[in-house]
């Protein structure tokens, strides 16, 4: 009889033990959602701009859009800001300061237009 308590007890122990590390919130990867900003040029063909520096705030993560003028943030669900400071010929510097919010899972699509040209 006691043979069987102390099993069943260290199965107890183990199933709470189980639980508790592998369903903690701390470092899943299944509790963010993305945000995919896109900055393009205000032409017909939306021609993606590279180097335009993404901040996001509160956080201040900063990243750079690549060659096809995108640049993603995997972050927790909350809102955030997609702040950045775009050229555009005859209109001068357009500053975006945009709010967005992130859901578990998702992706929140931010598309910003610009010049490529800014002479």
């Amino acid at each position: 009889m006691k043979k069987e308590i102390k099993v069943t007890l260290l199965f107890i122990f183990g199933f709470i033990i189980f639980n508790y590390f592998s369903c903690s919130d701390e470092g899943n990867d299944n509790e963010v959602g993305t945000v995919a900003v896109l900055v393009v040029d205000n032409d017909l063909s939306k021609t993606p701009i590279p180097d335009i520096e993404i901040t996001l705030t509160p956080i201040n993560i900063v990243k750079f859009t690549d060659t096809s003028g995108t640049c993603n943030f995997s972050l927790k669900p909350d809102t955030y800001y997609v702040n950045a400071e775009v050229c555009c010929a005859g209109a001068g510097n357009i500053d975006y300061h945009v709010k967005v919010k992130v859901d578990k899972n998702k992706t929140a699509n931010v598309e910003l237009v610009g010049c490529l040209s800014c002479d």
